[in-house]
């Protein structure tokens, strides 16, 4: 159990790099299409993101904070902030 929990850590803080990092590359006009289980997904994560303390300093992302790259996906997903 413990081991497994360490990796799930391990990944989620590695998706969560990832996605922050990748959503940099998405251009104002960039639009993505989901299926319904994703956007489910999607938004979850999003919603989760709105409280995770992530250092984007030392993910070497300058020059925008974490709500505006939150913002982003939403609008390249076509999904509603939960505001």
């Amino acid at each position: 159990g413990l081991k497994f929990k360490k990796c799930t850590v391990f990944l989620n803080s590695r998706i969560i790099q990832d996605v922050f990092r990748l959503a940099q590359l998405i251009s104002g006009d960039t639009r993505q299409e989901l299926g319904p289980e994703i956007e489910e997904d999607m938004n979850k994560f999003l919603v989760e993101m709105e409280n995770e303390a992530v250092d984007l300093k030392a993910l070497g992302i300058k020059g925008v904070d974490k709500q505006t790259i939150i913002n982003i996906l939403y609008q390249c997903d076509g999904l509603k902030a939960n505001l």
